[in-house]
């Protein structure tokens, strides 16, 4: 009976230690669907990582097929990141539409592409990740693109 009394108590606590460790968050791709994306509406997207792993973060936007045309060949954009801690950083980048780096993928009267953005990240902070996204063009009021998203992948 003993026996069995400490048999139960060590399951119990390799029960809770695999529960609990499964608990961490972890995010690797956001993405919000759009109605049209105007220039003053911003896209806020969370992701996670930790300090122990490398990472390589894409860029991913769903347009409307007819929304690429010879006169929108780009998206300017900024993106602030807030880190875990709260420190501020800003990128201010413009988005080709026809570049060989991306990845296009297309079907049913729109386009999903993925441009690689940054490679090898090595955060200094664990957790979670804000990344704010503001278009800063005014072409088309932004009516054709449906969705913009990261991604992050461990190396």
């Amino acid at each position: 009976m003993q026996e069995m009394k400490l048999q139960l108590k060590i399951l119990f606590i390799l029960s809770c230690s695999i529960i609990l460790s499964c608990n961490k968050p972890y995010n690797d791709f956001d993405y919000r669907s759009l109605n049209g994306w105007r220039n003053n509406d911003a896209v806020e997207l969370v992701i996670y990582t930790d300090t122990a792993r490398t990472y390589d973060m894409n860029l991913c936007l769903r347009i409307f097929n007819a929304g690429i045309d010879s006169t929108f060949k780009t998206i300017p954009i900024t993106i602030l990141f807030i880190s875990p801690s709260g420190n501020k950083f800003s990128d201010t980048l413009t988005l080709p539409l026809f570049v060989q780096e991306a990845y296009y993928k297309k079907m049913n009267g729109y386009t999903d592409i993925n441009w690689p953005y940054i490679k090898n990240i090595k955060s200094r902070e664990e957790g979670e990740w804000k990344l704010i996204v503001n278009r800063t063009d005014h072409y088309d009021n932004g009516k054709s693109i449906m969705g913009f998203g990261a991604s992050i992948k461990a190396k």
